[in-house]
């Protein structure tokens, strides 16, 4: 996805190079340094690894939101260009021990950093990285490279509202627009998310009902025509479908928009908590989907039905007289499905998944708060290295 890459892990692994890091962070440590953090050469050969990786300047990009990190990352940087040894891996020293660095699976668990250092390999120290304000950064790359597809098909679903509901609905769509931009200055902010998190939360159960509504209506919409006869047109009736199922998909989209929000405004990333929100979000499209399916079948047998009947005045029909299986009725049904493709292209725009991204994006935010048990730099930018499956 975008800068975000994977790699492959191979059976061999490099084992940690722990040198005289050690030594050096203690010797800081004696000579009252508040070190907390260590850098240490942990992969010589990139291939050897699994992880998630974005660059420097992904990072720089979400603005001075990050500000507290850059010191570290930029002498991570020159240090990685002097010596051009793979990986240097992020470790905490507890008890004069080196472990890995442990995340907080919540950000207001995050501790200041402030007094803390970052001994470097080469001895030098920095200001301590925030390792949460590293994941949460690798979280936001990837919504920044989402954010231009969202804005779009908010647009585009805009374009489908004609009745009373368009204010309501445009006014919850450029909340949350407002909110996923406004997020990485306000990340650790607690009054903000708190705030903000009560309006999601609104809007959330709002769409949620909203879900429920326009599927009990389309269904029963469908199951009335079967057993009556309308006294509309083909078109009015498709047109009505259209416009029932763009809200549906409207719904359904504004309803995952801020299932992801929800997520980031809580900063729960616990990963039981982030199951369950994907698991109702992908119960909900499979239902719009599977309605869609059903839909569709009753607007082709209509259209069929149209579509034959008006043949059968035409060329297609004289084509579907001509003896079964020949190469004339052959033709004849070859044009009766191409009316029917014709009238139903419009509807069939109308089965995408909008709400997808924002499921991806959840998927993407459990992988690197929960399946990443490192942080390793390297001269090109930040990898999150997942346990060996060995």
């Amino acid at each position: 996805m975008g800068n975000l890459n994977q790699f492959t892990k191979p059976e061999e692994t490099s084992s940690n190079r722990l040198g005289g890091t050690v030594d050096l962070a203690v010797a800081n440590i004696e000579k009252g340094l508040n070190v907390t953090q260590v850098l240490i050469d942990a992969y010589e050969d990139l291939k050897g690894i699994d992880a998630l990786h974005f660059s420097f300047a992904d990072i720089k990009s979400l603005s001075d939101a990050f500000d507290c990190i850059m010191p570290a990352i930029q002498a991570i940087r020159e240090e990685s260009k002097k010596k051009d040894t793979g990986l240097y891996k992020l470790g905490s020293l507890v008890g004069g021990q080196i472990k890995d660095t442990k995340v907080g699976k919540t950000l207001d668990s995050i501790a200041p950093v402030t007094n803390e250092l970052l001994q470097l390999s080469d001895g030098r120290v920095v200001a301590a990285i925030n390792p949460t304000a590293l994941l949460v950064a690798g979280v936001l790359v990837t919504v920044k490279e989402e954010t231009a597809k969202i804005v779009d098909a908010c647009n585009q679903i805009l374009t489908f509202l004609k009745n009373d509901k368009e204010s309501q609905v445009e006014g919850d769509l450029n909340v949350l627009n407002g909110i996923v931009k406004e997020y990485k200055y306000n990340w650790d902010n607690k009054e903000y998310r708190a705030g903000h998190h009560k309006l999601v939360l609104d809007i959330k159960r709002s769409a949620e009902q909203n879900i429920v509504f326009f599927r009990k209506q389309i269904d029963s919409s469908i199951q009335n025509d079967k057993h009556a006869l309308v006294a509309k047109t083909l078109k009015e009736r498709q047109q009505e479908l259209e416009n029932e199922f763009s809200y549906y998909q409207l719904t359904l989209y504004i309803y995952g928009f801020a299932c992801f929000l929800d997520v980031l405004l809580l900063g729960n990333f616990n990963k039981e908590f982030l199951a369950q929100t994907n698991e109702k979000l992908a119960l909900y499209s499979s239902q719009y989907l599977e309605l869609f399916e059903t839909a569709l079948e009753h607007l082709k047998k209509t259209v069929n039905t149209s579509t034959e009947s008006k043949a059968l005045h035409g060329v297609g029909g004289l084509l579907l007289k001509a003896k079964a299986g020949s190469w004339l009725n052959k033709k004849g049904e070859a044009i009766v499905n191409a009316s029917i493709k014709q009238s139903l292209d419009s509807f069939l725009l109308l089965k995408e998944d909008k709400a997808l991204v924002f499921s991806e994006n959840i998927k993407r935010a459990d992988e690197i708060f929960n399946d990443c048990t490192e942080i390793c730099f390297g001269e090109d930018g930040v990898y999150f290295v997942k346990p060996s499956k060995a």
